[in-house]
């Protein structure tokens, strides 16, 4: 079944709607990380076996991961912003290819960057 253009509209703004909760709930979960008002937990936080051993690496990699989530957020939500401008001329694919990428990206690399940069503590 084909979808209308008023469908496809619908679901791309949706989308992008959804990237800019995304957006602002990294911006939110990173505050508190870089600001260091989390202490050592198994439920929040960058948590691995060095971070949850010593409470000085608990917060350096979470002020390190803190700050890679909130410079993410902040993009996806240009990235947003940018994908709502032109949202007319975007097919649902690409819209949702777009959204993905902008929500993954942030995660893999703030994932990737703190366990290099745990292991250089």
């Amino acid at each position: 079944m084909e979808l209308s253009p008023r469908e496809v509209q619908s679901k791309i703004n949706g989308l992008i709607i959804c990237l800019w909760v995304v957006s602002v709930t990294y911006v939110a979960i990173s505050i508190p990380l870089v600001l260091d008002k989390v202490p050592p937990n198994r439920a929040y936080g960058y948590r691995s076996a060095e971070t949850l051993s010593d409470p000085g690496v608990w917060y350096e990699a979470n002020r390190f991961s803190g700050m890679i989530l909130l410079v993410g957020g902040g993009v996806a939500g240009i990235i947003g912003g940018v994908l709502w401008r032109f949202r007319r001329g975007l097919s649902l694919c690409t819209a949702f290819i777009a959204v993905l990428l902008t929500i993954l990206t942030p995660t893999v690399i703030m994932v990737i960057a703190t366990r290099i940069y745990i292991s250089h503590l």
